[in-house]
């Protein structure tokens, strides 16, 4: 539920960005964020860790609920 609710809040700050601000942030994030999140051909989310996502949402100020961490 935490995976879905994070990726969508990263589309919602992605789309609100400036074509600009899209090519910035790409660079920004790298590889992982331009193949696996952005790139249809390329997208897959599931190779992508929630802690990775929660930072992509952060990084467009997208507010995340807070959650306690499982042990491990």
């Amino acid at each position: 539920m935490l995976r879905l609710f994070t990726r969508s809040a990263v589309w919602d700050g992605w789309n609100e960005l400036s074509a600009l601000e899209k090519t910035e942030l790409k660079k920004q994030l790298g590889p992982m964020f331009a193949d696996n999140f952005i790139n249809k051909s390329t997208r897959s989310y599931n190779s992508i860790d929630t802690d990775t996502l929660v930072s992509w949402a952060k990084t467009l100020k997208r507010r995340m609920p807070v959650t306690p961490r499982r042990r491990r």
